[in-house]
């Protein structure tokens, strides 16, 4: 067993990539291949970058693209490729294993997400089974390219699209990134350039309507012209076309402007290193990714992956779409943030219809207020959808969203989950509801974010490490003579969960779970006991078919002994059946 924890930086990527190995050399076996991503840009990104890797292997592939993975998709799927077609999950499957299993294919996930059950896939390549953090230092899109290296090592030229997929995933250029970010720059696919971290075009218009960073300027056009003028900055003027001294001075007046809100997220966002592509068609990084996050809303994949793939036609079509997107957005915003409440530990809102929920809830965390998390509710197509959101300060502090929501969410019959920074789910409609849920949520945050829950002392002292362990015990003869307990937990996989360790001990076994947070060990061991309970389940039910089967072979046997010509066909189908068997 492999101790990630105590392990070095580079040493864990080294291992990431010994999983991509082994993914790229189970894809190649495979002549046809069925490929399943996730919709937004980290998603979308990762499937360009399969497709290519199929393409130049001379393989057959097909590709379907969703919002989510339920059993409805996966039960399409099941019916719609024959059996050795190989199936590779990107951006998406980790959290699905119970949906996943129903199919009969051999799978392949490449994702970044944290992972939930015992997965079903013959490899799996995640960051946060090796104790990298998936939130942050590797997207979907780099996971994949990672794969697609280790096929063909001529697939460096497919790092610009893991370099989009980092930053429309909001990533940082840490760790396993940072290595994809320099083989792009070595490759010469990626130039960098200090600025504004926003796409291309004339001042007047990017002001106008972005978002990222979302200023008190930001849809005022007389406010805009002003705060040009102010810079002496001519607004028809191509934000790519600044000198560097221009650039400066745009830089940090926008800094000023935030420099209000103390949040390190939003400077960040804001201003830094602009990354351009030089192998793709549109070359703003900032710009292709909100183009395919655009599609992705708008169904529109088709055009997203043409784009990627080198599509001329579809860059007019995209940047129409993503106009209309980006303009729409803030007129929206300019309504919505305003009706936010705030109660002892959250922000949020609760809206219908609401338009880009996570777009809503990453502006309001960033540009108004980050000392809370965030939660936007919206009620839509017969459900709540939630969009939370954190910053990193509040993740040092305790926050963890992915256990909070899905906690919060359970407790009103819901479902949720995601990173400790971003996390999302679904609720059932109706206010009462969506009341409950906060209600709970506020909760389980401030548990979080209390110095005593958190660490069980001040917040001068370091932090305490605390392990929650499940034992699976024999008791009966027949469970000791099967080692029982022992199969129970190496059926579980564990070990593929970070911080958890596995141990075995005559007539019982043990799973230790350590992590620095209660709430996350809770979480850990409610998943885990959920899936020995359905093991458990799946093994008594396979019992009573053998039993229900000797049964049948024992009255047939009874049978053939009272007729000679009953005994002779008998004994002939029972040869056949074992050829078949």
């Amino acid at each position: 067993m492999v101790n990630y924890k105590s392990m070095p930086e580079s040493e864990k990527i080294r291992h990431l990539k010994k999983q991509a190995d082994s993914a790229a050399r189970l894809i190649k076996q495979h002549r046809h291949v069925c490929l399943v991503t996730h919709n937004d840009s980290d998603g979308l990104t990762s499937a360009a970058i399969m497709i290519q890797a199929f393409k130049r292997e001379g393989m057959t592939y097909y590709h379907k693209i969703f919002p989510k993975l339920d059993a409805g998709h996966v039960s399409v799927l099941a019916s719609s490729y024959p059996e050795d077609f190989l199936m590779v999950f990107c951006d998406i499957g980790s959290g699905q294993s119970e949906f996943l299993s129903v199919l009969p294919n051999p799978i392949v996930i490449l994702d970044h997400h944290v992972p939930v059950g015992k997965s079903p896939a013959k490899v799996v390549v995640n960051p946060i089974t090796v104790g990298l953090e998936g939130s942050y230092m590797i997207s979907g899109a780099g996971v994949s390219y990672l794969t697609a290296r280790a096929m063909n090592p001529a697939n460096t030229d497919l790092s610009s699209l893991a370099v989009v997929g980092m930053i429309g995933d909001r990533q940082l250029m840490v760790a396993a990134n940072a290595e994809i970010l320099d083989e792009a720059i070595q490759a010469g696919v990626v130039t960098v350039r200090r600025g504004l971290k926003i796409g291309d075009g004339n001042l007047f218009d990017v002001l106008m309507r972005t978002t990222e960073p979302y200023l008190d300027i930001t849809g005022r056009p007389d406010e805009v012209r002003a705060f040009l003028a102010g810079l002496d900055l001519d607004e028809n003027r191509n934000i790519r076309d600044l000198t560097d001294a221009e650039t400066e001075r745009l830089c940090q007046a926008v800094l000023s402007k935030l420099e209000p809100l103390n949040s390190p997220d939003a400077t960040e966002a804001a201003v830094g290193d602009i990354y351009y592509l030089k192998n793709q068609l549109v070359e703003n990084v900032f710009d292709l990714a909100g183009l395919l996050d655009s599609c992705g809303k708008d169904d529109e994949f088709e055009t997203a992956i043409a784009l990627c793939l080198g599509d001329e036609t579809a860059v007019d079509k995209m940047f129409e779409l993503y106009r209309t997107v980006q303009e729409t957005l803030v007129k929206n915003l300019a309504v919505i943030l305003p009706t936010a409440k705030s109660i002892e530990n959250v922000s949020y809102i609760y809206g219908k219809d609401l338009h880009s929920a996570g777009n809503i809830s990453t502006t309001y965390i960033r540009y108004v207020c980050p000392r809370k998390p965030f939660v936007c509710l919206n009620e839509y197509d017969g459900m709540i959808r939630i969009s939370a959101r954190g910053t990193r300060s509040l993740i040092k502090e305790g926050l963890d969203l992915s256990v909070a929501v899905k906690q919060a969410a359970e407790s009103v019959g819901g479902s949720g989950g995601g990173h400790n920074i971003a996390s999302g789910g679904l609720l059932p409609t109706g206010a009462e509801t969506a009341g409950n849920f906060m209600t709970k949520l506020n909760e389980i945050i401030g548990r979080q974010l209390s110095p005593d829950e958190r660490n069980g002392a001040p917040n001068n002292m370091p932090p305490v490490r605390m392990t929650g362990t499940i034992r699976f015990i024999d008791e009966t003869d027949d469970e000791k003579n099967e080692k029982a307990a022992e199969k129970m937990v190496i059926s579980l996989a564990p070990d593929n969960l970070y911080g958890t360790e596995t141990s075995f001990y005559e007539n019982y076994a043990e799973i230790q779970i350590t992590s620095e947070k209660f709430g996350s060990i809770l979480a850990t061991a409610d998943d885990l006991l959920m899936n020995a309970d359905g093991a458990a389940r799946v093994k008594k039910a396979s019992q009573k078919t053998a039993q229900s089967s000797q049964s049948v072979q024992a009255s047939r046997s009874s049978q053939s002994s009272q007729s000679p010509s009953s005994k002779s066909l008998s004994d002939d189908e029972s040869d056949e059946e074992s050829d078949d068997e």
